[in-house]
Parts: structure tokens; sequence; C-alpha cells
């Protein structure tokens, strides 16, 4: 089915082009949404009628697109979640959660204008996820998602306490090379007494154990 694009559309065209679309792509989406009409004479000419204005609209759309990018742009989002080890998310955050706080924090976003194309964030730290909001207009918004119960200053301490762990672990293997070096007691044979010595009971072997003769 054939029709005329009222506005520009992502894959499709821009305003003014004729193109070819599924018949219930333009029934059910296009046209009701007064993005298209049917390519008929009659459309046509009636197109040709508004085109200036309609061209007007077009960039005054635009303009608005980039207003609210940059307001967008401007937002540092801060999301809180549950998290184990590692950071690893209790479930995960995903468009309705982005769409929800950018609009709280003041700027309106639809869940259909944002990109993830990775899926859903799973992991505590700072993200940029990608906001569609003209097909011609895309901002990078700035997400963080912190641990329930953290802050976002958290998000920044696990290189600080790794470089801690690094110092403690050089200290402690330092440690046992020194304590490796130090001397040890003499020990016989399997860890017994040394050669030569005697119980200090007096339990030992005596000159009748031995069949030696005893003067006297």
């Amino acid at each position: 089915m054939e029709v005329i694009l009222l506005e520009r559309i992502a894959g499709l065209g821009g305003l003014g082009d004729r193109v070819d679309v599924k018949p219930g792509y333009a029934r059910n989406y296009l046209v009701p949404q007064g993005k298209a009409l049917s390519a008929t004479q009659r459309n046509v000419a009636r197109f040709e009628e508004r085109r200036a204005e309609l061209e007007r609209q077009a960039e005054d759309e635009v303009v608005r697109a980039r207003r609210r990018s940059e307001d967008l742009a401007a937002l540092d989002l801060v999301i809180t979640r549950r998290a184990g080890g590692e950071g690893r998310l209790f479930g995960s955050v995903g468009i309705i959660d982005v769409a929800e706080a950018a609009t709280q924090a003041g700027v309106e976003v639809r869940r259909n204008e944002i990109r993830m194309p990775d899926g859903p964030i799973r992991q505590t730290g700072r993200h940029e996820v990608s906001i569609r909001v003209h097909p011609d207009v895309e901002a990078a918004v700035r997400v963080a998602v912190v641990p329930m119960g953290g802050s976002i200053e958290d998000l920044d301490r696990p290189s600080d306490e790794a470089e801690e762990f690094d110092e403690f672990d050089e200290a402690a293997e330092a440690d046992e090379a020194d304590e490796a070096d130090e001397p040890g007691e003499a020990e016989g044979p399997g860890g017994g007494e040394a050669p030569g010595e005697s119980p200090a009971d007096g339990s030992g072997p005596t000159g009748a154990d031995t069949g030696e003769e005893t003067g006297g």
C-alpha cells in the first residue's frame, strides 16, 4: 500500500515521501496516528496544499527535540536496587525504570524512546542509556545504579578498597617471608628428640635393659 509520509519516520523516509508499506501497518498505525495518508490523488493534492505548513511544523519538532535532548543530557539519574556480591543486582533496571526516573526528574520520557540494545542493567555502577527523542535526535542519559542502603559515593569505593587489599596482601606476604627465614628448634628424625637425648622422666633404657653388667 502506498502512503504519503506526513513526518520523518526512521527506516521509512521523510516528510512528503511516498513509500510502500504493508496495508496493516498503514491502516493500524501510520494513518490513525496522523503520520501518513494513503497516496490517493485527492490526498496528494491536499498534502501539496499543506506542504509548507507541515514543513514548518517538522522544523519546530526538531527544535523542541533538541531542547529536550539537552535537558536529558543534563540529568544524573539515580536508581536504587538490592545488590549482592560484586554489585550484581537482584533483578534489573529496564526501560520502565529509566522512563519513570527521568519523568520524576522533570523530563518526560516515553518507553518507546529508550534504547537498551544490550538489555536491562544488571550491575551497580554508572551507565549511559540512549533516548531517541526524534528520528534525527538522540540523547545520552547518565544512570547511576546504587545498592540499597548505599549512596552514589559508594560506586567509587571498590577501586579504593581493592588497592587497600593489595597493600594488605603485600604486607602479609612480607611477614610470612620473614617468619620462614627465622631458625626453628632442632628436631630429630620424624619430629622426635634430637639424637643422644633421653626423656626427662627417666624412663629411658637402663643398663639392665641393654644387657650391660653393673659394677658393684
